[in-house]
């Protein structure tokens, strides 16, 4: 019965969005402002078709999300109305593809091929994703899109965290997703972002940044509130660094006012949660480190035994039925199905080889280039803008040291929105440093 709702829906809302988005500049920025926020509602806004629900791997079936779905209306809608605004081959697609060819190549000797599968149909249909954002920003959709989505994202978050908080009594709040460290590889994408437009976006009014940066503290808070500890430390560390960025970039009397409230938020913050933060890190379980470098050891020697890998998608898979990889592990034995490397490198050596692993940090390394370079060659809100979004990601690319996370599909959808905005807006810029820019910085309602 699912399946066939969201099949209609799907019918029925998708030439819908894209006949709305068409129509309107102000129906596409809507529409991405949807789809910054869908990735948040994780399981709640997907479906998987032909599910293989017992594995424990990233991916466990042919899924499809409303991210998915917004995102095919909005690039119809952008490629029927401003066809010679496109680049159809935006940064980084070189080695996303090679990355997609190496992982089909791998499954040629996979032992369970269908798993990775999943993985291929999601890495497709997650490019395309990235290539409606680019062009998104490209065609003139306003950065109001973004700022109005991540708005939604953060008070969507922070209120159901202080109710799994306060109302359920949950000690480290998950929020929408599975598991509470998945919380701060998201939000630590759009803290920097709304930090940096509370302090820089000339379209926004007073009144507009005061709130933007009071919802920024808000998802500070609910880090916090996962008491994850790599979490918490990048959520100061890209706060403070996007408010330095600013006084470098874009310095103003907004920037010295707001950083006082920021000040004050954080010794708020502090005084408030302070002793739990210190017994969290005090009172962390060793278990837990000693499973992940029994996961990390077991990746090591994937890695090690097959040049192109296990195949992607299948650690768990491996790892499970395979007892010469598991024999090392005891923290975990009594687990039935073993789960995933929480590391997100040495998981990618493990599935890809360690060619897989370069290429995937090629590919990483470009996209962040794009927004590293914009950020020291622009001044403006713009640089500001592409200095926050790069803090953003290498955010999560530090967690991915200790999580695997990276691979799952809203951290991964997320991420790809946030490099498609920084490489949308510098790829309009073949115009002078400085200049500012045109249409994505006009305001719209």
């Amino acid at each position: 019965m699912k399946y066939a709702v969201f099949i209609a829906f799907a019918l029925v809302m998708v030439p819908i969005w894209t006949a709305l988005a068409w129509s309107s500049e102000r129906w596409r920025s809507w529409i991405l402002s949807l789809l910054v926020a869908a990735p948040m509602l994780g399981d709640r806004a997907n479906i998987h078709f032909l599910s293989v629900e017992h594995y424990r791997g990233p991916d466990r079936g042919f899924e499809v999300t409303l991210a998915d779905l917004l995102a095919l209306s909005l690039m119809a809608a952008i490629a029927l109305r401003r066809p010679g605004r496109i680049r159809f081959w935006p940064a980084g697609s070189f080695w996303a593809l090679a990355l997609w060819i190496l992982a089909a190549v791998s499954l040629l000797d996979a032992p369970a091929p269908l798993l990775g599968t999943f993985t291929l149909f999601k890495w497709a249909k997650a490019w395309f994703l990235y290539w409606t954002v680019v062009n998104a920003v490209r065609s003139g959709v306003p950065l109001r899109s973004l700022w109005r989505g991540w708005m939604i994202v953060g008070v969507s978050m922070a209120l159901y965290a202080f109710y799994q908080k306060y109302g359920q009594g949950i000690y480290r709040v998950p929020t929408f997703f599975d598991h509470s460290n998945t919380v701060p590889l998201f939000l630590n994408l759009g803290i920097p972002v709304l930090v940096a437009m509370g302090l820089g976006a000339p379209w926004l009014k007073t009144r507009e940044a005061l709130g933007t940066l009071l919802v920024a503290l808000a998802m500070v808070l609910t880090v916090v509130m996962t008491f994850s500890r790599a979490g918490m430390t990048l959520s100061v560390i890209v706060l403070l660094g996007t408010v330095w960025i600013a006084y470098r970039k874009a310095p103003s009397r907004r920037v010295t006012v707001a950083t006082l409230v920021v000040a004050l938020g954080l010794i708020g913050g502090l005084a408030l949660t302070g002793r739990s933060i210190v017994d969290r890190f005090l009172e962390a379980p060793e278990a837990s480190h000693l499973a992940r470098e029994e996961f990390n050891r077991a990746a090591r020697a994937m890695a090690s035994e097959h040049p192109l890998g296990v195949g992607v998608n299948q650690f768990s898979y491996v790892l499970t039925n395979d007892p010469h990889f598991s024999r090392h592990i005891v923290v975990m034995a009594a687990e039935k199905q073993k789960g995933v490397c929480h590391h997100v490198y040495w998981l990618t050596a493990a599935e890809l080889g360690y060619l897989g692993l370069a290429i995937f940090c090629l590919l990483l390394l470009r996209l962040l280039g794009v927004a590293g370079w914009q950020a020291l060659r622009r001044r403006g809100f713009e640089g500001l803008l592409q200095g926050a979004l790069l803090l953003g990601m290498i955010a999560l690319h530090l967690s991915g040291f200790l999580e695997w996370v990276f691979r799952i599909t809203p951290i991964f959808h997320q991420f790809l929105i946030t490099a498609g905005v920084s490489v949308g807006l510098a790829s309009m810029a073949r115009r002078p440093a400085g200049r500012p820019p045109e249409s994505p910085v006009v305001p719209t309602a």
